[in-house]
Parts: structure tokens; sequence; C-alpha cells
């Protein structure tokens, strides 16, 4: 199958995923978390086709985690996420070590936009609001409680974003306005205040 061009390939820290043409999800590199194929832990050195997932708008590759984005049909802003679960990066609202392309993200519908982090991921809504889950470590998530969460919790102060872009340990957002705000941790003046 050949790829789809544009913006869609997206590569984590450790891994790389890519749309197909008939609208299948492959992808090559780390998989130690399941972040590639639930039958094995072995790297994919070669790009081969991720089982079970097909047809989401976006997909967005993280650290050790993968996230599809569905805007039609069932999923209608709904999003899915598998890999590494350690911090509840696959916001199925508990922790483990691992999932693969499981349930929806608990409590999470009405998503325009996704970004996988390190550690988190966060994704944009229709109503401009942004939702994070996963690692809270140094503010990430935007909560203000600074504390992992394994179902999505509201960015506070966020009403008017259009895209969203989760980091290492800061997470930033586009509002309508063109401006970006930022959160998390400032450790390299990486929120840029």
């Amino acid at each position: 199958n050949s790829l789809r061009g544009g913006p869609a390939l997206s590569s984590g820290g450790f891994h790389t995923v890519a749309p197909l043409a008939d609208g299948r999800l492959g992808g090559w590199g780390y998989n130690y978390y399941r972040t590639l194929r639930p039958t094995t832990t072995s790297a994919q050195v070669k790009p081969m086709l991720v089982a079970d997932v097909a047809g989401a708008s976006q997909w967005s590759a993280g650290r050790f985690q993968t996230c599809g984005l569905w805007r039609d049909g069932a999923g209608k802003g709904r999003v899915r996420c598998w890999g590494r679960n350690i911090s509840g990066e696959t916001g199925r609202g508990v922790a483990s070590t691992y999932g693969f392309a499981g349930p929806w993200v608990v409590g999470l519908s009405g998503a325009r936009a996704i970004s996988a982090g390190d550690y988190h991921v966060c994704a944009v809504l229709d109503s401009g609001a942004v939702f994070c889950w996963g690692s809270g470590s140094g503010g990430r998530l935007g909560d203000g409680a600074g504390v992992s969460r394994s179902a999505p919790v509201k960015a506070v102060n966020v009403t008017d974003a259009v895209a969203v872009s989760a980091g290492l340990y800061h997470t930033c957002a586009l509002r309508k306005s063109g401006q970006a705000l930022c959160w998390g941790s400032n450790s390299q003046g990486q929120l840029g205040v």
C-alpha cells in the first residue's frame, strides 16, 4: 500500500506511524509497549501494518504511545490511544503497563485535533477547550494539579484553541487570535514567557 501524502505522517519518540491509502495505519520502530502491534514486543524495523486500527482522520505518535482521532461515523470526534499506559497515556480511566487499540478515551467527544507528547496526550474540542491526560509532571496537563490522570482533564483558561502541541514537559495551544498559550515546565524557557 502507498502512504497518503501531506502532514499525516507522525514521528514519536521511538516510532513513526503513517496512514495508508486504504485508510489503514502503517508504522515502524519501537514496540515494547505494543505501540504498533499487540502480538509482539519486538521492534519493527520495516514498515508494517498496525493491527486493528483504520479510518482515523488524524494520527499522532508520542514517546511510547499512538493515538488516532475519528471524526466521522461512529467516532464523531472520539479518540483511541494505545501503547504505554503507566501514567494513563491511553486515557482509559486506569493506568496499566500497556494497552492496544481498545476502548475510546473515556468521557471525551467532539475532538477536532490531537497531539501525543512524551508521556501525555492532549485534544482540542470543537468548543475550543483543551483536554489532556497522562503524566501531569511539571504541570503539562494544564489543570493546575501536577499529577497524572488516566482520564482527560480540562486545561484551565483555554476556551478558544484551534490546535494543540504536546511536548516533553509542556503543552502549547494555538488560539483563534493566532496567539500561542503554553503551560507546564519552563526549565528551558519553553513556555515563551
